[in-house]
């Protein structure tokens, strides 16, 4: 509903945010019926997930299992982008299919060799894994695309850098509904204290991974487990430690084994023939094995987003056998957002809940305060008319005054004559302005107009009535110039 209602009166990409395992593809899949769509684009993380997204589209299995399609729907024709594109002749041959699923290596425009596509080609493109799209990589093929409908799906509508996922936040599932709803399966941290005889810690998380798989094994629950560590090299060393040390038969995957290789693992992982797996940068994002359900971590994520990926790779409920999930590693001084994750006696359980809805209500909150700032119409058409105020950054540096009297935000300000104001956005619900300018500078050895320096700055201001105070944030901090911009 919230997607079809979006683009009723808007064109801008919608942002849909659902917890890892709840259901995102179903719904991202749906979302082509819901729009009726005639050629789809879906943007995929990885080669794995490329497939498994084509698979269900070549089926419709699982939107005809919750009868969100009728069973005489007949599938569509889906075609799946597995070399690099390398002439415009194959991207017009795409117009023979309903549904193409591609990974960046093989559509995005930004890789040398590959063709830009013909901007009518798609009438919907759909990203999974959003999360990445400020990435050149991704926007290069998403706006390739000017006139089709976006819908963006993730976990996570912010990244550890502060780039902007471009788009409108128009639902969002929050992890603690999911674990409400029993979609998101109970999580435990389980750490791993080392003692004399066990003092080297891949050695004692190693050993606690195999206590733990034969303890679930015993208690009837048809679980794997997945080591988790950050290099190809580090990945190596681990695959020795638990041949050395234990009884488990796991398999290495990385990034540059083949998709046959991969696929055979995984179906080795479904029918139990393997314990686990190794994996260095494989089976991450929007990759489905509910079996999955120990994680031994033995290097940490120290970003919240990557962070929630990672958890709710373990913590999906469709399946038969499963029990709650676990996570094992040495306590550690690490934190993500303020918190110690990784200490004994952390309740992952609420943490991860709390954590994951603190911070997405943030980026909606922030998103619905950017939205409410209207241009003036001095400034419509200008260069700086698609300017996001989400790139904006400021110091952490206010001046605040006390108005007793009434102030008039949009009033008539008495800039120096060297800055030229060139945009300007004013919020009424806020009671904040905020204005742009530029200044040119002669340089100190040439009057020739070439060597000329541009200087850019931002001013917010912001007014609160009832307090009767002025707050100032400017990226100049010339002394007097607050006074300046106050008399003014």
């Amino acid at each position: 509903h919230a997607i079809g209602a979006h683009f009723t009166n808007r064109l801008d990409p919608g942002i849909v945010t659902m917890p890892t395992g709840s259901g995102k593809t179903a719904v991202l899949m749906a979302a082509a019926y819901l729009l009726r769509a005639k050629r789809i684009l879906i943007i995929t993380p990885s080669r794995l997930v490329r497939e498994q997204i084509a698979e269900q589209f070549e089926t419709l299995t699982v939107l005809k299992k919750i009868e969100a399609l009728q069973d005489d729907v007949p599938s569509p024709k889906v075609f799946s982008t597995r070399e690099r594109l390398g002439a415009d002749e194959e991207w017009e041959l795409m117009r023979d299919f309903d549904v193409v699923v591609g990974t960046l290596p093989s559509i995005s425009p930004s890789f040398d060799n590959i063709p830009k596509p013909p901007e009518d080609l798609f009438d919907l493109v759909l990203v999974d894994e959003a999360h990445h799209s400020p990435a050149k990589t991704w926007k290069s093929i998403i706006d390739a695309f000017p006139d089709a409908k976006k819908v963006l799906f993730t976990a996570t509508p912010f990244r550890r850098d502060n780039k902007e996922i471009k788009g409108r936040l128009i639902y969002s599932y929050s992890l603690s509904k999911a674990y409400h709803d029993g979609i998101f399966g109970e999580i435990s941290y389980i750490p791993v204290e080392l003692s004399e005889e066990n003092q080297i810690a891949d050695v004692a998380i190693a050993k606690q991974a195999e206590s733990q798989y034969k303890k679930d094994k015993m208690d009837g629950f048809n679980h794997r487990i997945m080591v988790r560590t950050d290099s190809k090299k580090r990945a190596s060393e681990l695959s020795k430690i638990y041949k050395e040390t234990t009884e488990l038969n796991l398999k290495l995957v990385k990034g540059d084994h083949s998709l046959r290789y991969v696929k055979s693992v995984i179906e080795k992982l479904k029918h139990g023939d393997v314990d686990g797996i190794i994996c260095v940068d494989m089976l991450g994002e929007g990759f489905d094995l509910p079996n999955l359900k120990i994680a031994a971590v033995h290097s940490p994520h120290k970003s919240l987003a990557v962070t929630l990926q990672f958890v709710g790779r373990f913590a999906r409920t469709s399946g038969q056998h499963l029990g709650p999930a676990k996570f094992i590693a040495v306590p550690s001084e690490i934190k993500i957002e303020s918190e110690r994750l990784y200490r004994s006696g952390a309740v992952w359980q609420e943490m991860i809940a709390n954590l994951s809805s603190a911070r997405v209500e943030r980026e909606t909150a922030v998103r619905e305060a950017l939205e409410s700032f209207d241009k003036n119409e001095r400034f419509e058409g200008d260069e700086y008319d698609d300017l996001s105020l989400y790139s904006l950054e400021f110091y952490h540096h206010i001046k605040v005054y006390s108005v007793p009297g009434d102030v008039d935000l949009v009033g008539q300000i008495d800039w120096p004559k060297d800055i030229e104001v060139i945009h300007e956005r004013i919020s009424e619900t806020l009671n904040t302005v905020i204005y742009i300018t530029r200044e040119i500078k002669r340089s100190g050895f040439s009057k020739d107009d070439r060597f000329n320096n541009v200087e850019h700055d931002a001013f917010v201001i912001y007014h609160d009535e009832e307090a009767k105070l002025v707050f100032l944030c400017f990226t100049r901090r010339t002394p007097g110039f607050y006074d300046l911009i106050m008399e003014g």
